[in-house]
């Protein structure tokens, strides 16, 4: 009997035609380049809402057991090729914390509205060491120092200054690429304007977005008042080039 009914159904062309549905339903297509810990969580949970039927998130867990046996930067390819394969397979909103370049973006800039939220880099930096505890485990001065201290206090270098992963030489060029590169986003936010971000959303997306209130400021101080000033020098300095992409979007 189950054979009989398997022989019955016929599913050619069902997935054209779903295609097709989801582009009535959905008007644009929406890649989220999610830089950690700039609160991005929030504004995957109001995209994701909006396009239930027709999206992707990069899961972290799932990717990182898949890989077990690679380094950081395959992972960090694996997961951009992950959202290449979900773009060109229909999805209308994909999420992924991974870096990107002028390629991938060319590639589907015809078909996709890129968005990304930026924050201040030591306020950043701050926040990924205390609720990553990989990161907390090592105390604040040794875990600047340390390899993945110098990646994540240059982590807009990697994700869109088409930085080789955890390659320190030619770094200083990084800032230029990636300015370049997140000119041709149609929305580049920063956390500490919220509204400007949820504004630039709906008129160049399409898509109405909430953000929880935070203060930022009071934050940064709670977060800040148990590290050295000479380390939170140090951080600062390291986080130089980083600055220089994010004050570039920060001040418009």
């Amino acid at each position: 009997m189950l054979n009989s009914l398997v022989k019955s159904v016929n599913f050619s062309g069902a997935g054209r035609k779903w295609r097709n549905i989801k582009d009535v339903l959905y008007k644009n297509k929406v890649m989220f380049v999610h830089v950690p810990k700039c609160g991005g969580t929030s504004l995957s949970h109001s995209f994701r809402a909006r396009y239930p039927l027709s999206s992707f998130k990069v899961s972290e867990e799932a990717s990182s057991r898949a890989l077990q046996d690679v380094d950081a930067a395959d992972w960090m390819r694996f997961k951009r090729d992950l959202m290449a394969y979900h773009a060109s397979g229909g999805s209308h909103y994909i999420q992924g914390h991974a870096p990107i370049d002028e390629d991938f973006i060319s590639q589907y800039a015809d078909e996709f509205l890129f968005v990304t939220l930026l924050r201040d880099p030591v306020d950043r930096f701050i926040s990924h060491y205390h609720f990553d505890p990989k990161c907390r485990k090592y105390p604040f001065s040794e875990f600047l120092e340390s390899r993945r201290g110098w990646i994540e206090s240059h982590i807009l270098c990697y994700f869109f200054g088409e930085q080789p992963w955890g390659v320190r030489e030619g770094i200083e060029d990084a800032p230029a690429r990636a300015i370049q590169n997140l000119e041709k986003f149609s929305v580049v936010g920063v956390l500490e304007d919220q509204e400007a971000f949820s504004r630039e959303c709906q008129e160049n997306l399409g898509v109405k977005i909430a953000l929880p209130k935070r203060n930022i400021g009071a934050q940064r101080k709670e977060k800040q008042y148990d590290i050295a000033d000479a380390d939170l020098a140090k951080l600062k300095e390291m986080c130089a080039l980083d600055r220089r992409i994010y004050d570039a979007f920060a001040a418009r």
